[in-house]
């Protein structure tokens, strides 16, 4: 049996695996990202909201949610209150249409074994925000699934450009933003990816522009009747649109979560570039640390890493160590990335647009950000470097939903 073969039958069964977990807790309901069953009555009553009244009639009072409306108006038809089967059949489809676009995705991306992409693009399905939004119809794999489709239009448009294609990937990219505002970002960045920025005043620019026009026209009605980009609810509760400089330590140390499995291959050179600038990372560090020094942790929000410090620290030790573990993320971030403009701008608008936001939770970065690394990242160019990390990003994975598990059927409770 050659390594190849052998290589494939471990793709295999790690698959397997993968589906059987998602499968077993589509039965028993887990909730292993938390909250999953207070933010399901807040579902519900959105889908009743919209199944009650047309939509120009809605009472948007009553719409218990932060995002814009297009899968509520969209769950809504597959919504029945005496029977919750084909919503939630309807919930699957687009968690198991999420997988298989990403590998499609990948595919097109990277030049690997197809059992070994099959692995890396499985590996949503082991993110607990993936998972409970897929058990318990949430919101948010949603805008998930229209942004693959736009990647998936944006690579193939690489392949075989034609106007009908361009359209596409911009229709879905205002999909994915009129189910969630925060998917702007990746509208921004794909405009950014297919303008001709060296012919602007071509054709095709005017096309693009005119697209993006069109498709994002809808929100003048949310302008009108929301007075701006946040429902009612939301905006009487201010808990958006105030920049807060103190959420960029939460929001670094989510990010960091996504950043290990990179690290984890990488983390030779990283030790040695570290050692080569260990002065000017001290003064760096210095400069973060006066900027951040009135920083005062909150357990409210904050993601996994905030959650684990408030477990075995308070005080000072918890201040300053949140501090240092944020400030070591954007070193991490910075190295594995320095070249890549397209995840630096990603980063870079994320940040920006959640300290505006209070709190933060780990779900606005879970799993998109790990798709977009994977997709736009390119770390994964070598086939041996792609074996080693494919499994470790399986590991680490593995290990971070059993841990969810475990903190919300043990500890937590």
């Amino acid at each position: 049996m050659n390594k190849i073969h052998s290589y494939q039958i471990l793709n295999i069964f790690i698959s397997i695996l993968i589906i059987i977990s998602f499968v077993l807790g589509f039965y028993f309901q887990e909730n292993s990202s938390g909250g999953a069953t207070i933010d399901f009555i807040h579902v519900l009553n959105n889908l009743n909201t919209f199944h009650n009244n047309s939509f120009l009639t809605i009472n948007w009072i009553d719409y218990e949610s932060s995002a814009l409306p297009l899968y509520y108006l969209i769950a809504s038809l597959f919504y029945n209150p005496e029977n919750l089967i084909p919503i939630k059949v309807f919930s699957l489809v687009i968690a198991i249409s999420s997988f298989v676009l990403f590998y499609l995705i990948l595919k097109m991306k990277l030049q690997l074994n197809k059992s070994l992409i099959f692995v890396i693009s499985i590996t949503i399905l082991l993110s607990p925000y993936f998972r409970t939004s897929t058990y318990w119809i949430m919101e948010e794999n949603f805008p998930i699934l229209m942004s693959l489709l736009s990647f998936y239009f944006y690579f193939y448009s690489q392949k075989k450009f034609n106007y009908f294609y361009l359209f596409l990937l911009i229709f879905f990219s205002a999909c994915a933003f009129f189910s969630r505002q925060n998917y702007i970002i990746l509208s921004f960045i794909l405009f950014l990816l297919i303008f001709d920025w060296e012919k602007l005043f071509s054709n095709k620019n005017f096309v693009i522009i005119l697209f993006y026009l069109i498709t994002f026209s809808p929100i003048l009605y949310f302008f009108y009747i929301w007075n701006g980009l946040i429902p009612p609810l939301l905006a009487s509760e201010k808990r958006a649109l105030i920049f807060n400089l103190y959420n960029i330590p939460y929001i670094m140390n989510i990010i960091l979560i996504y950043l290990i499995p990179f690290l984890l291959i990488n983390l030779k050179n990283i030790i040695i570039s570290f050692k080569e600038n260990k002065l000017l990372i001290i003064l760096s560090f210095i400069i973060y640390l006066i900027l951040f020094n009135n920083f005062d942790p909150k357990m409210f929000g904050g993601g996994a890493i905030n959650k684990l410090l408030f477990l075995f620290l308070d005080g000072l030790w918890l201040k300053y160590l949140t501090i240092v573990i944020s400030f070591i993320s954007f070193l991490i971030l910075f190295y594995l990335f320095r070249n890549n403009k397209i995840i630096q701008v990603y980063f870079i608008l994320n940040i920006l647009l959640f300290c505006t936001i209070d709190p933060v939770w780990q779900e606005y970065f879970d799993p998109i950000s790990l798709i977009f690394m994977l997709i736009f990242g390119n770390k994964l160019k070598k086939s041996d470097h792609s074996f080693k990390f494919t499994y470790i990003l399986v590991a680490y994975l593995s290990l971070f939903l059993i841990a969810s598990i475990i903190d919300q059927n043990f500890i937590s409770t």
